[in-house]
């Protein structure tokens, strides 16, 4: 509803004074009282004027009520903080940040969700059943000997998830390490490039990378070239081999630069009837010389998927699995480098995430532990062939569902 810069990529529990007051003067101006001016920065007050934001403050109170305070803060540093805010009816979800210097007036300010006062998994379970598109959705607390369901849309139905296939990559990194065939510290020469996501496709060729350099790119960044070079590392057979036990319904895993140049149109005759090979037949594919020389495109992409039958696919009950073996299986690396691409915590003691999207295509997957020490994994998938998606409305409904986890007794 409101600009707002993207969230800063750690957590720092520095002195919040500031966040805090500004806090207090927004749930005040949400109410309909305070000072505009003197709680937002020129800028913002140019950019979203003092009408607009009323009008907006108006459309909570008659769906929510009247806003009653803070409900909870997570702190980036002393000027960047996200916030629950309580409401008669229900809470709403914002984030701010703050201008440095003495006036420390809010720059930048967002709503980034609300949620009902008497929220539920299963509310939100069927909030996502009717988004647009085919939704997958699911809740699932991790126990023995599977992930138990405590909310679920679809939670069997194979979706693509685009970047979110990384998750497989980490896994059998995580498990050669654990078998001392490879080690974090290890050094290996930057592979050819990918498109991005990421910054290393810029990089001098055979740039030397530590694997955990590699890993943490691949998982905060979702760096496309950094994850080819691991898959390389890993070896084809052995990231298959971990993607099919862990719930792919399609291999072999691509590379991203394989992916890319097979969604060409000068791949036509490699692609066709993608989806009704056999894995073997799709590997002889990937193996003809031809394939490497189409370009890697980046104006390929617009609004709409590109041959969506050419991805990586699961379920949320596979990205749930997926999660629970790291969960397990994985190192304090492995967990450090799972939780340095979210930092909104929920409350809840940890929290990972992968992601992936692309036109038509978002998937969203969350690992959380909570005081108690459980486990959880929210995981959900979005994707239409006729169009983008919009992520601002599945997102929502993770976060909601991580903040219920976050309030789990």
């Amino acid at each position: 509803m409101l600009q707002a810069a993207a969230p800063p990529p750690f957590v720092q529990t520095a002195p919040a004074a500031d966040v805090d007051r500004r806090l207090g003067e927004i749930v005040a101006l949400l109410s309909g009282a305070g000072d505009y001016e003197a709680t937002f920065a020129q800028r913002f007050r140019t950019e979203i004027p003092k009408q607009r934001f009323d009008a907006i403050a108006a459309q909570l109170r008659a769906g929510l009520g009247k806003p009653r305070g803070v409900w909870r803060i997570e702190r980036y540093n002393a000027l960047e903080a996200d916030a629950l805010l309580d409401y008669e009816r229900g809470r709403v979800r914002v984030r701010l940040t703050l201008a440095p210097g003495g006036s420390r007036q809010v720059a930048g300010f967002s709503i980034i969700g609300t949620a009902p006062l008497q929220d539920s998994f299963a509310v939100i379970a069927a909030e996502a059943a009717r988004l647009p598109g085919e939704v997958g959705f699911g809740v699932y607390a991790l126990e023995d000997p599977a992930p138990r369901a405590l909310a679920e849309h679809h939670g069997e139905a194979a979706a693509p998830i685009g970047s979110a296939f990384k998750l497989w990559v980490l896994a059998e990194l995580a498990a050669q390490i654990a078998d001392r065939r490879h080690r974090w510290d290890e050094v290996v020469a930057l592979a050819r490039p990918s498109l991005a996501s990421g910054i290393t496709q810029d990089w001098p060729a055979s740039t030397p990378m530590t694997l955990q350099a590699l890993a943490t790119l691949m998982i905060a960044i979702s760096d496309n070239t950094a994850t080819d070079t691991l898959m390389g590392v890993l070896g084809r057979a052995a990231v298959d081999g971990r993607a099919k036990a862990l719930g792919a319904a399609q291999l072999p895993v691509l590379t991203t630069a394989e992916a890319f140049r097979l969604k060409h149109p000068a791949a036509a005759p490699l692609a066709a009837g993608w989806a009704a090979l056999t894995p073997e037949q799709r590997r002889a594919r990937l193996a003809d010389p031809a394939l490497a020389t189409v370009p890697l495109d980046p104006a390929l992409f617009g609004d709409a998927a590109v041959r969506p039958d050419i991805e990586w696919f699961a379920s949320p009950r596979a990205m749930a699995t997926t999660l629970d073996w790291l969960s397990r299986k994985g190192d304090r690396t492995t967990l450090a480098i799972l939780a340095t691409a979210r930092a909104d915590r929920h409350g809840l003691a940890y929290v990972g995430y992968k992601g992936g999207s692309e036109p038509g295509v978002l998937s969203l997957n969350h690992l959380a532990r909570d005081a108690a020490g459980k486990w959880y994994v929210v995981a959900a998938s979005q994707h239409r062939n006729d169009g983008a998606v919009e992520p601002s409305a599945l997102a929502n409904l993770a976060a909601r569902a991580l903040d219920l986890l976050g309030t789990r007794r």
